[in-house]
């Protein structure tokens, strides 16, 4: 493109999308202002906005609307068009200049433009070329059309200091004319410009007189040498008034002749061409100065608002477990596929943990039972027999007998009944301390297959204290003590898989850390590695020497490997919407459909994702609600700006807000506050201002 100044296109009732784009390319500039009049039916369609903004994007030309027509500004606001909003008047077209017709004055210059013509050819010299315009008469011609009414407008403080700083420059100084060259007398014919250009004298009309005098030097070529010549000759040359050479060239530097002037210049006086000639650079100066702290102030105080409709207004769809399919290379994406591939390891991880040690029965108590038997048959103790007696905390204690044994009968004798007795050995079925029972705690004897038979009548049982029960410090390993390195193991444990994972990655590419499987909160279930492998086993003692054990598990890792600009979350932003597209999932148009923030999980098969698919109507804000929601915040603070448009959500006009972040005030003029619609936000996905 030519520049980087913005060009200025008047937008005609006539125009059409396709005129409008090809006025802006021609401009051949990237930033082009249009001046849009009221009532202007081709730029109030949003489609033909949306067409002129999106065939210039690919030219990268940024348009600006200036316009004082309200639905041109609300449409073009909902667009995210820059626009310049015209306050205090009103954008009319320019009148439609009519044909001019035929009349006796354009024939007689039709006529004078002819003979001047041929009067260069009979000299052999060319016509002059025309005038090129001025590069800055496009910009006054396109100032001609704009309303000069500016009788309404509230100027604020700041502009009035502006132009009053501007009445300090001083007023351009006109040079005073040279004085009339001596060296050339004009004919006394040639009096008018008319004349000097429609009319070419006849043979009989020169002057016969020699001109002594040479001519001075001119630019034009049109005098070619010093040699005298009648006036009567056709070979002389036709030179302008003398009048057009009192006026020098401003920017002829001494010893440079005089320039004849074009025929253009003969159309104003001499006085106005120079006045605007020197009023023109100051004019530039002033207002690249105006728009330079225009547009620093406008890029300082530009701001967005966030608005979204009410609940009435905006649908809500959800969707669950959508399988998105992925790809390994840019080559398979079609729009609907997230680029990625799969990473699979197997990783394993060991480590150590001591057994705690703690007291341990170890020695069984032993003793002997004496059975007196008062029956006179005998009794037989078959091996499995147990005796149950009572230790000093009161609770019962069984021992089991060492060997078979029978108990003799009774004897009558005339002495009396001589008791059958036996004495056997006993040992407590549970080690340690509590089996140490004092003397003639025996109160049962239990044989197998038979009911308990208690100290008494026809057995008795006596016993000295049965004793050598212990417990010792001995280090068992426990689940507890496996517990206490879980932790530590499946740490490693992901270590291992991450590491293992990262190797597998080419330049250029990453791992998404949200895909790895299992991730760190989801290994601690049981199910995600294999069984805990204990070395000595839970329960057995471990050396007194060396009370370690090891703990030994293992898994397998997966995840999906994307390019490093371009992880799953940044892809699913657009891939979601594109692949709901093409499955005709969408249940409103492309341009009202928002996702808000997806949830995806990567499970080592799939990539499943869950949302919500949101509605938002783009016309369901009004003009007049816009115009609201700038009323609320021009010129404010920021508190009274969240009051305003609180009432506009308690009023129903709006369903929410969002303002910009650390911004106390707003600004006052309604160009420099953008209005975007969105969709509401999910819960806890921002702060709202409400």
């Amino acid at each position: 493109m030519a520049g980087d100044a913005a060009a200025l296109i008047i937008v005609l009732p006539s125009d059409t999308v396709e005129t409008i784009i090809a006025k802006i390319r021609d401009t051949g500039t990237l930033s082009v202002q249009l001046l849009v009049p009221d009532g202007l039916t081709v730029l109030q369609s949003a489609e033909n906005l949306v067409q002129i903004q999106q065939t210039l994007a690919q030219d990268h030309i940024t348009p600006i609307l200036i316009s004082s027509d309200e639905q041109v500004l609300a449409v073009a606001a909902q667009h995210k068009l820059e626009v310049i909003s015209v306050k205090g008047t009103r954008v009319n077209a320019p009148p439609v200049a009519k044909e001019q017709k035929d009349s006796p004055s354009a024939a007689k210059e039709q006529e004078d433009h002819s003979r001047d013509t041929q009067v260069f050819a009979d000299h052999n010299e060319p016509p002059p070329a025309p005038i090129a315009p001025a590069p800055d008469d496009a910009f006054l011609d396109a100032l001609d059309h704009v309303p000069t009414d500016f009788t309404e407008i509230d100027y604020a403080k700041e502009d009035l200091d502006s132009f009053a700083a501007f009445d300090d420059f001083s007023d351009p100084v006109t040079p005073p004319p040279s004085k009339q060259p001596t060296e050339y007398r004009a004919p006394d014919k040639l009096e008018t410009e008319e004349t000097i250009f429609g009319h070419v004298p006849l043979d009989d009309e020169w002057d016969t007189t020699l001109v002594e005098e040479p001519l001075p030097p001119c630019r034009s070529g049109y005098v070619e040498d010093d040699t005298p010549r009648r006036r009567g000759d056709r070979s002389a040359t036709i030179a302008p008034d003398a009048a057009y050479f009192d006026e020098r060239d401003e920017f002829d530097r001494p010893g440079y002749g005089r320039r004849l002037q074009d025929f253009d210049d003969f159309d104003r006086p001499v006085s106005q061409r120079k006045r605007r000639t020197a009023v023109l650079p100051i004019l530039l100066l002033v207002i690249l100065a105006i728009g330079g702290a225009i547009s620093t102030y406008a890029f300082i105080q530009n701001t967005t608002i966030n608005v979204w409709p009410t609940a009435a207004a905006v649908s809500e769809e959800p969707f669950e477990n959508e399988v998105i399919p992925i790809a390994p290379s840019s080559d398979d994406i079609d729009g609907a596929v997230v680029q990625a591939r799969v990473a699979t390891v197997e990783a394993s991880a060991s480590t150590q943990g001591q057994a705690n040690p703690q007291n341990t029965p170890v020695n069984l108590a032993r003793g002997t039972v004496t059975i007196l038997n008062s029956l006179a048959q005998s009794i037989d103790l078959p091996e499995g027999t147990e005796f149950v007696a009572i230790n000093d905390q009161g609770q019962e204690v069984r021992f089991l007998i060492d060997g078979a044994a029978t108990i003799p009968p009774a004897i009558s004798t005339p002495r009396g009944v001589t008791f059958g007795e036996i004495s056997v050995q006993v040992s407590a079925l549970s080690p340690g301390s509590a089996a140490n029972v004092g003397p003639n705690t025996v109160t049962q004897m239990i044989i197998p297959g038979q009911q308990p038979v208690g100290s008494g009548n026809p057995v008795n049982f006596e016993n000295d204290a049965i004793t050598g029960g212990t417990e010792e410090a001995v280090s068992i390993v426990s689940s507890d003590d496996v517990q206490a390195v879980l932790g530590i193991l499946l740490t490693d444990l992901y270590s291992n898989g991450i590491a293992q994972l990262n190797q597998q990655i080419n330049s250029g590419e990453m791992i998404d850390e949200l895909s790895i499987t299992p991730s760190t909160t989801t290994l601690g279930d049981p199910t995600n590695y294999e069984p805990l492998i204990v070395d000595p086993p839970i329960g057995e003692a471990a050396d007194p020497e060396n009370p370690f054990f090891t703990v030994t598990t293992s898994t397998s890792f997966s995840a999906l490997v994307t390019p490093i600009d371009a992880s799953v979350s940044e892809q699913l932003s657009t891939v979601i919407g594109e692949y709901l597209l093409q499955e005709e999932r969408i249940p409103c148009a492309p341009q009202e459909i928002s996702f808000g923030r997806p949830t995806w999980e990567w499970d080592g098969q799939s990539l499943t994702v869950d949302g919500v698919m949101t509605c938002t109507p783009t016309e369901s804000l009004d003009v007049e609600a816009l115009n609201q929601i700038q009323n609320a915040v021009r010129n404010q603070s920021r508190t009274a700006a969240e009051d305003s448009l609180q009432q506009l959500v308690n009023q129903g006009i709006i369903g929410g807000f969002e303002l910009p972040p650390n911004r106390s005030d707003f600004p006052p003029f309604d160009m420099l506050i953008n209005i975007d619609i969105v969709a509401p936000p999910t819960e806890g996905e921002v702060d709202s201002d409400e």
